[in-house]
């Protein structure tokens, strides 16, 4: 064979080989948005209002790793890990002293939506309705609620993520009821006697989300509380201690309330009964809990009664319904009252 016919013969394989890659060139996937695939999730999310920059701009593999576990798209980094790799920690609150639970536990999916939301911030529902989806709504729902609430919903007093105030209240109690209400007004300054209630705690007598009782009134008030007569039990109003009380303790609430009335005939008397410390027991301006008592059902006695407050296997259901089933609280005529 001649040169010129080898030559031929290198130049066909080579011919041949060139166009096997340029067969192999066509032969590779196009690649796809993820859009293509996804277009009903796609058409959902974009009439939405507030759109998250990653579906906004198609760049889903900013949380996505492509490929994933068919037939879910897995994300990049589990929980809050994820979101605090865009939003720092320091952003979203989480270097304060008081941080919302949702955003402690890891799960900002609680509250909002990671694709788009017709709510501001991506929250999963507009105003109140976001907190909802935790808080009983039963709770702020009540016959009077807070004009502030019902005009602004939560945020009005309380930040979302995280504050220095305990609550996640925006302002220190005092300081944020007072940007609202203003204490040398007329009508502040008769609902309270003239007495510089500025100076105390709102949330002793007041709910500060709403009551079914008038001015927002705790759902059990000792009685001068509902009548405005703080003089009962108080200094007068114009007095340099104003808070002072008339007597301590017990001799107080004697003035008042019959003590051997309240002990209906027993000789056995609960330890705080006999010592004189109501308080213990009772709140002696308003609370939540029937007959002004401190605390939640058997919660109170356990509080003093530890032992008591033991779980078991197999409850008295009378324990279940409430201590006082079986005891009097403050005197019987039988032993362990």
């Amino acid at each position: 064979m001649t040169w010129f016919p080898r030559a031929f013969a290198v130049l066909a394989v080579l011919a041949f080989l060139g166009a096997g890659g340029a067969q192999a060139e066509a032969r590779k996937f196009k690649a796809k948005e993820c859009k293509e695939c996804h277009a009903a999730f796609s058409q959902k999310m974009a009439p939405l209002a507030h759109q998250h920059p990653g579906v906004k701009n198609d760049q889903c593999e900013t949380c996505h790793v492509r490929h994933g576990v068919v037939p879910k798209l897995i994300l990049k980094a589990d929980g809050n890990a994820l979101c605090v790799s865009c939003h720092t920690p320091a952003q979203v609150g989480l270097d304060k002293p008081h941080v919302h639970s949702a955003l402690k536990s890891g799960k900002c999916v609680q509250c909002h939506d990671p694709h788009a939301s017709n709510a501001d911030h991506l929250l999963s529902g507009e105003g109140a309705e976001a907190c909802y989806s935790c808080h009983d709504r039963a709770a702020y729902e009540k016959k009077v609620v807070h004009a502030v609430l019902k005009k602004d919903g939560c945020r009005a007093c309380h930040v979302a993520h995280s504050s220095a105030e305990p609550n996640l209240l925006s302002q220190a109690t005092g300081a944020l009821c007072l940007s609202c209400h203003d204490p040398a007004k007329g009508n502040f300054k008769k609902a309270h006697a003239g007495y510089p209630v500025e100076k105390a705690a709102c949330g002793t007598c007041h709910d500060p989300h709403s009551s079914d009782q008038p001015a927002l009134l705790k759902d059990s008030a000792h009685a001068p509380v509902t009548s405005a007569a703080c003089d009962a039990c108080h200094a007068d109003a114009t007095a340099d201690k104003p808070f002072a009380l008339k007597a301590e303790g017990a001799a107080l609430c004697a003035s008042c309330h019959d003590v051997t009335e309240l002990k209906k005939g027993g000789t056995v008397v609960h330890a705080p009964f006999e010592s004189g410390d109501c308080s213990s027991c009772h709140e002696p301006h308003a609370s939540h809990q029937p007959k002004l008592l401190a605390r939640k059902d058997n919660e109170l006695c356990t509080s003093c009664h530890t032992d008591q407050g033991a779980k078991v296997a197999f409850p008295h259901a009378a324990v279940e319904a409430g201590c006082v089933s079986c005891h009097a609280p403050h005197a019987a005529k039988n032993a362990k009252l």
